[in-house]
């Protein structure tokens, strides 16, 4: 029961996270800038093939000078009254999930709580548990060094808005008693419907939505709105999101009931998205699932197809998804971590400056304290902050913790892959999508990740509501 609750307020709050954007976008709300968006792009004298789009045909944004051509659409993404609660659906849920583990952990100690808590993986298994989950404190440590430069530096609120980067370690912390091999399937079932209702959400985007990207050249053959994005705000989130997804559902579904149709739809939000990253997670996955389902003799020889497969989406994916600046768009994200290294001294870069740096909430509060005390606007946030938007999950932990909090991260993504075979593809999935996207705030995957990493802690032993301290775990099954 209480696995069904969470996976249907997993799928709420990833729904509403982007409702306010979608239902501004297709012209629901808002319908004053919708209607001027339109009078503004929409040219009444073309026609294209796409029969029956609200507007035959999008008219190119104009060119700025010396820059790059956007289409002005600053209110689709202003989150004004209502619209912020269902920004902070996902926050909302998250703080409820730990809070509620929190006090499932108190009644375990109490041994009031009953099976549901008591008893991890269907009741077999472990009887005892881990004092310390050592895989990740490196991780930890280098998350508290953050918080107290952080609160030093910038006060207790802005420390507090950093921690939200950071929610995924509590939830694999205290969300162990959600990771039986029936919890996940329940929870992997509700990734499965999310992903199948894009469907009907690019439906309505296709009939009605308003180009984000730049120019529109790229679709105006068929109308498309150019780069679509569902209920996910960012075309780039939509992409890596329904990838990583689709892997969460392999690892954890028990059935697999859905799975080709599920490959299908993933496909065709690729392609809707226009997300290289997507396609590059895609890829990864259904790779590591046909070299890990085959036997050994043969593992060398799908390995080497493999790679040569991947180069050739190397070269096609620019053409299939008309991005002619995709490869300056992936080294773009080194550009910017190597930018990071020339603003940060030889202690920033090893212990970062301060949980939150750089993050929207963190770049919002700071503005709001600014504006209310105009004297702290010198010197009141680090240069390295200001310009960046951590847009890969190396990048946001450079920043925030350093190259010790990097590696304290991607050991423990390592380990995570090392021990728990049956999340192996979601974990190696992770691993790809954190070179192009920020995981850490990208709902409901961060939240996936957290889950992943706490049923790997269980198998080492780690229960934190178990009485009793150190003891010596039974042995687990190998799942």
């Amino acid at each position: 029961m209480l696995a069904r609750l969470v996976a249907v307020g997993m799928l709420v709050a990833a729904l509403a996270n982007g409702a306010g954007f979608f239902l501004k976008r297709i012209g629901v709300l808002e319908h004053a800038a919708y209607a001027a968006y339109l009078a503004d792009y929409c040219d009444p004298d073309r026609t294209a093939r796409w029969l029956g789009n609200r507007c035959s045909h999008w008219r190119p944004a104009p060119e700025a000078a010396g820059g790059y051509a956007m289409y002005e659409r600053s209110h689709l993404y202003a989150t004004p009254g209502a619209e912020l609660l269902l920004k902070l659906a996902k926050d909302l849920f998250l703080a409820l999930f730990t809070i509620g583990s929190l006090s499932l952990i108190l009644l375990g100690r109490q041994g009031t709580a009953g099976s549901a808590v008591g008893d991890w993986f269907d009741g077999r298994g472990l009887h005892g548990g881990l004092a310390i989950p050592w895989p990740a404190v490196p991780l930890l440590a280098s998350v508290a060094v953050g918080l107290a430069m952080a609160w030093a530096r910038f006060g207790p609120d802005l420390a507090a808005a950093g921690l939200r980067s950071f929610w995924f370690l509590a939830v694999a912390l205290v969300g162990g008693w959600l990771v039986s091999r029936a919890s996940m399937s329940r929870l992997a079932d509700a990734v499965g419907l999310l992903l199948l209702l894009q469907v009907p959400i690019l439906a309505l985007e296709t009939w009605s939505g308003l180009p984000l990207d730049k120019g529109y050249a790229v679709t105006a053959h068929w109308n498309l709105p150019s780069r679509m994005s569902g209920s996910f705000i960012m075309p780039n989130s939509l992409g890596l999101a329904a990838a990583l997804a689709l892997a969460f559902y392999w690892a954890y579904s028990a059935q697999r009931r859905w799975w080709w149709p599920l490959v299908a739809v993933v496909v065709v939000l690729l392609l809707l998205s226009r997300s290289a990253g997507g396609f590059a997670v895609l890829g990864v996955s259904l790779a590591s699932i046909t070299v890990l389902k085959a036997d050994r003799a043969r593992r060398a020889r799908l390995l080497l197809f493999s790679v040569a497969v991947a180069l050739l989406l190397v070269w096609a994916l620019p053409h299939m998804l008309m991005r002619g600046s995709l490869v300056e768009s992936a080294f773009g994200r080194l550009d910017k971590l190597g930018w990071l290294l020339t603003q940060t001294d030889a202690w920033q870069q090893w212990l970062g400056q301060g949980l939150g740096v750089g993050t929207n909430s963190w770049l919002n509060l700071l503005t709001a304290r600014v504006q209310a005390d105009p004297t702290l606007a010198a010197g009141a946030a680090p240069p390295a902050a200001v310009a960046l938007a951590a847009d890969s999950t190396v990048t946001m932990l450079f920043a925030q913790i350093g190259w010790l909090g990097v590696a304290g991260f991607y050991g423990l993504m390592g380990w995570w892959l090392w021990v728990d075979r049956t999340g192996r593809v979601f974990a190696l999935s992770l691993l790809l999508g954190s070179l192009v996207i920020n995981l850490t705030e990208l709902f409901p995957v961060n939240f996936l990740l957290g889950l992943g990493l706490s049923r790997a802690l269980c198998r080492t032993g780690w229960r934190p509501f178990q009485p009793g301290g150190l003891r010596r775990p039974s042995a687990m099954r190998r799942t």
